[in-house]
C-alpha cells in the first residue's frame, strides 16, 4: 500500500476517536496531506466546530498561532481581495472594542 493510502486509512481511524480534527503534514515521501473533519450535521455547524477548535489550539500553542498568522499574511499578500475583507473585519472589531 502506498503511503498516501496508508495515511488516509490512519486518519480515518483517528477520526473515529477524535471526531473534530484538523491535520496538516507531509509524508516521508514528500506528499502533502491535509484533513479536516467534524461530526456536526450541517456545513455551518461543521465550520463553527472547526473554527472553534483551531481558535482553542491557537490560544494554547504559540507556535501554531505564529504559523497560522504567517500563512494568513502570506495568503493576503498574494490575494488583495481577501486583504481588503480582512481589513474591514479588523476595523469592525476595533469599532466594537471601543464601545
Amino acid at each position: 500500500m502506498d503511503l498516501q493510502k496508508e495515511l488516509n486509512l490512519l486518519l480515518q481511524k483517528v477520526g473515529k476517536i477524535v471526531p473534530t480534527m484538523v491535520f496538516i503534514g507531509t509524508t516521508t515521501d514528500k506528499h502533502r496531506a491535509f484533513m479536516m473533519g467534524s461530526p456536526e450535521k450541517t456545513d455551518g455547524e461543521r465550520k463553527f466546530e472547526l473554527v472553534a477548535t483551531v481558535a482553542m489550539m491557537m490560544d494554547q500553542r504559540t507556535e501554531l498561532r505564529e504559523i497560522i498568522f504567517s500563512a494568513v499574511s502570506w495568503f493576503m499578500q498574494e490575494n488583495p481581495m481577501y486583504r481588503d475583507a480582512m481589513q474591514e473585519a479588523l476595523n469592525k472589531m476595533k469599532e466594537l472594542d471601543e464601545h
